[in-house]
């Protein structure tokens, strides 16, 4: 939904990066009468200086045939997957969302849409609500979040607590990992592994090389491979690799770590010992035998 393509840019002509379109809806009305909400989409980056920096995914409709309501959370610069919370919306949820829109600035931004070409993601919002009356507040920017803190900051409350987030990152337990092999002009490896909402264990597996196409696997596996990744990395002590002095080598290791709401991130270019390498590399031996 994010940023996607607003009516007036449709048939208009590719521009250059850096050309910004802005857009005002001169009949967006800043006032709801209904407090019948029956869906809302929202999807925005926090700034850099907030403690969970990254982007946010809401949603949540409510009619006859779906009452579904979802909650994501992407770490800003993680490759690990981000987890999708699900559950079940009502009438006493949805009204709640519409206060806090009412209450915030949402009716204020109404009808304001701009786009800057060329803007990596990382910046910007998408609000979308749609009411019973067919009244509608439809917003976005792909350059700046003008939603205000206060009125995110409340939704994002509402979203984590009714999908039970909060289960699922009250441990210390490894649930996420993600493992990466560079080694330029030869392979590269990538891996992720992580626990979803239902318990279940997930794989995902791609690999490339210089004579060989690109090729991914998935599944699922048992969640002894995350419990013997974190065994390993406790047993020589990988957490507490120092930076200085670097490991030079053309072939570069990342294992990626998610214990509850704690990442840490383990890497082959640092102070890592020879020991400590080895044991890094097998990971992919581990992964392999584990995922298949």
């Amino acid at each position: 939904m994010l940023l996607n393509l607003i009516n007036f840019l449709i048939d208009a002509e590719i521009e250059e990066d850096g050309v910004h379109h802005e857009y005002l809806d001169e009949g967006a009305t800043k006032t709801i009468d209904s407090d019948e909400l029956k869906v809302f989409e929202c999807e925005f980056f926090t700034d850099e200086e907030d403690e969970k920096c990254g982007k946010y995914i809401l949603y949540a409709s409510l009619d006859e045939t779906n009452n579904d309501g979802s909650y994501t959370f992407i770490e800003k610069d993680s490759n690990l997957k981000a987890i999708t919370f699900c559950f079940e919306t009502n009438e006493g949820f949805m009204k709640q969302v519409d206060r806090i829109l009412k209450e915030g600035n949402a009716l204020s931004l109404n009808g304001f849409h701009e786009n800057t070409d060329g803007l990596p993601e990382g910046y910007g919002y998408d609000l979308e609500a749609f009411y019973a009356s067919g009244e509608r507040i439809s917003t976005f920017s792909n350059s700046e979040n003008s939603l205000s803190k206060e009125m995110t900051d409340k939704l994002v409350s509402l979203f984590y607590n009714c999908s039970e987030a909060y289960e699922y990152y009250d441990t210390d337990e490894l649930q996420n990992l993600y493992y990466h092999i560079y080694e330029k002009d030869n392979e590269s490896y990538w891996a992720n592994i992580y626990k979803e909402q239902d318990g279940l264990i997930r794989y995902q597996i791609t690999e490339s090389g210089k004579d060989k196409m690109q090729k991914t696997r998935e599944g699922i596996t048992d969640h002894e491979i995350l419990l013997e990744i974190a065994k390993i990395r406790n047993v020589y002590r990988l957490n507490e690799i120092e930076t200085y002095p670097r490991r030079e080598s053309d072939r570069y290791i990342t294992l990626e770590l998610k214990h509850g709401e704690y990442t840490e991130y383990i890497r082959s270019n640092t102070a890592i010992s020879d020991e400590q390498y080895e044991v890094l590399e097998s990971i992919r031996y581990l992964i392999d035998n584990k995922c298949r």
